[in-house]
């Protein structure tokens, strides 16, 4: 999984559900109000943050999935 968090980025967590079960991904610590006024600085910041890193997440997993899934490995 190291070379994974390398690949993908340092910010990339690992941990276990409630159930057991290991997952991965990132937590940004994000603290904005929610409110009708229209569209908020904060707020599209935070989904292009989460945008960026679901990106990096796919592009790297994806292949090697792919490759598990179809038994090249």
């Amino acid at each position: 999984m190291e070379g994974l968090k390398q690949e993908v980025g340092n910010d990339l967590e690992f941990w276990h559900n409630e159930a057991g079960r290991p997952r991965i991904g990132f937590t940004r610590p994000t603290t904005f109000p929610f409110v009708d006024d229209g569209p908020s600085g904060d707020f599209e910041e935070a989904v292009t943050w989460m945008r960026d890193r679901l990106d990096r997440l796919v592009s790297t997993l994806h292949p090697r999935l792919t490759e598990m899934l179809s038994g090249e490995s």
